[in-house]
């Protein structure tokens, strides 16, 4: 026989269960700020768990808008690894490598409205209107590839191959229209022209390619980093002489792997575990100070000159600090795990 207070209690879980079932339930609202004060930060996560994220910060209010942006929107996880996110247009491209998804979502809200299944996605990059390349590591059993997007629809329509045992890392649409992508696991750039989808003839560089950059001269910058190797390097070249180039070279302590370039195009910075460096367009040596003496994860650079620069806590939240141009720290927040670099609107 029932008692009053078990059929209370059976009422009440009545209740809670028609009320988490209720289809006309709104789930609570992201506030998202105005697009110029958003700045985006790529969490991977800890792998292999699925709690890599989007953390979104307001450069306005100072404070972290949402930790987990996209768990939150659309009340699922992003999945495990993602690796980078790239606006194109009105949509954001979030790259989930271990996932082998490319998810896309509308930047007005950050709804998921599309995906893709791609094997190990990286990074990618709008080359025309209706045209983007992903570059995707394929694991070491087939070779790496460049996949072709077709950006009216979202789907894959063709793929490039850049060498077996070639892992594609970043990807840059150059000044002159061609394309250039590192390939961490080997000692050349593979070039593409994205008019036709062909494979130029590569560029020889030191072992371990994987950031690439452009400054407002025209220069290519690559930061090579081999975990075999003893000396890592940062090498400047005209696009139209590749062979010649400037190399500056350093000890490699495998924590070398950040390379970025202010907006204007006219500061380079380098992370490195002796510390953060910025260099002018016509260096031929490391700096003897850096400007900021810490390595960094991630690392990312804003219109307005602020640096972020992003340190992992294991399998705690990262952190993210901002820095001045000449190094003083303004403040600090906290992320979502293993942040990894940072979007400017």
């Amino acid at each position: 026989m029932f008692s009053l207070k078990r059929l209370s209690l059976l009422a009440l879980a009545g209740s809670l269960f028609l009320t988490a079932c209720d289809p006309d339930k709104e789930d609570p609202k992201v506030e998202l700020p105005n697009p110029s004060e958003r700045v985006y930060v790529v969490n991977e996560g800890y792998f292999p768990n699925p709690d890599g994220d989007i953390s979104l910060f307001n450069t306005t209010t100072k404070t972290v808008a949402s930790a987990n942006l996209y768990n939150s929107v659309n009340r699922t996880d992003l999945g495990v690894n993602p690796q980078s996110m790239t606006i194109i247009g009105t949509k954001a491209y979030l790259a989930v490598t271990a996932s082998d998804s490319l998810n896309v979502v509308t930047l007005a809200d950050f709804r998921h409205s599309a995906g893709l299944h791609l094997k190990q996605p990286r990074y990618l990059v709008a080359v025309s209107a209706t045209k983007a390349y992903v570059t995707q590591w394929n694991g070491y059993t087939l070779p790496g590839t460049v996949g072709i997007i077709d950006l009216a629809t979202n789907r894959l329509t063709g793929t490039i191959s850049t060498g077996l045992g070639v892992q594609p890392e970043e990807i840059l649409l150059g000044k002159n229209g061609l394309v250039y992508v590192t390939n961490t696991s080997s000692n050349f750039l593979t070039v593409i022209n994205p008019a036709t989808d062909a494979v130029q003839t590569p560029i020889a560089t030191p072992d371990g390619p994987k950031n690439i950059v452009q400054d407002n001269a025209g220069n290519i910058w690559v930061l090579c980093s081999s975990y075999a190797g003893t000396t890592d390097h940062l090498i400047r070249f005209n696009p139209a002489t590749p062979a010649t180039q400037t190399n500056i070279s350093f000890p490699n302590d495998y924590r070398n792997g950040n390379l970025r370039i202010t907006p204007a195009g006219d500061q380079v910075f380098v992370s490195l575990g002796t510390g953060t460096y910025q260099l002018p367009l016509t260096a031929t040596a490391l700096p003897a100070t850096p400007v900021i003496r810490r390595n960094f994860y991630g690392l990312g650079i804003d219109k307005d000159g602020v640096i972020y620069g992003a340190t992992p806590r294991g399998t705690a939240n990262g952190y993210v600090a901002r820095y001045t141009t000449t190094g003083t720290k303004i403040d600090s927040f906290q992320v979502g795990k293993y942040p990894n670099g940072f979007v400017f609107n």
